[in-house]
């Protein structure tokens, strides 16, 4: 497809076969996060332990992720220009169909995302002190301490895909906005 694009004295330019596309995205997405921790320390003549057991579930979810591409087949002439006001530039369509009448675009392409993503843990540690008395000082201790985590992490993606084509069901988004 030949395009012919012609640049004007104020710094605009027109371009000539041009297609609008629009598309709509709607999805749900949910981030859970629950955290509990029990632990205590105790003193026992000397001796002090210390101890605490965790478990973490954090997930993500996304049931939908629906993407709708629609096309409006008919080519437009627009003037484009970025240089009167840069922070604001301007597009005027002067021929061809309008990109803001919903009735000349149809429906061309359709996907769906699913996700689901689950982590849990669980965690322990524990530790003794003791004093050694190897010094005359007071605060002298050793520590001794072990600990242990298991994790595990599931996921579910799911995907549906309708591709470009044009077996896609001839659908004007004035109806699919409804």
């Amino acid at each position: 497809m030949f395009v012919r694009v012609e640049c004007l004295w104020d710094g605009s330019f027109t371009e000539q076969g041009v297609r609008f596309d629009k598309t709509l995205r709607d999805e749900k997405e949910t981030i859970d996060t629950k955290v509990f921790t029990i632990g205590g320390k105790n003193d026992l003549g000397g001796m002090k332990i210390d101890y605490w057991l965790a478990h973490t579930v954090g997930s993500y979810d996304k049931p939908y992720d629906y993407n709708s591409d629609f096309s409006n087949p008919g080519p437009s002439t627009v003037t484009y220009n970025n240089t009167a006001s840069s922070n604001f530039p301007t597009y005027n369509v002067v021929s061809g169909g309008s990109p803001i009448d919903t009735s000349a675009y149809t429906l061309t392409g359709f996907n769906n995302g699913t996700r689901q993503n689950t982590t849990r843990e669980w965690s322990t540690a524990a530790n003794v002190t003791i004093p050694p008395h190897f010094t005359a000082a007071e605060n002298e201790e050793i520590k001794f301490g072990a600990g242990a985590r298991l994790r595990e992490n599931t996921q579910s993606i799911g995907a549906f895909t309708q591709p470009r084509v044009r077996s896609v069901p001839t659908v004007p988004s004035s109806t699919a906005y409804t």
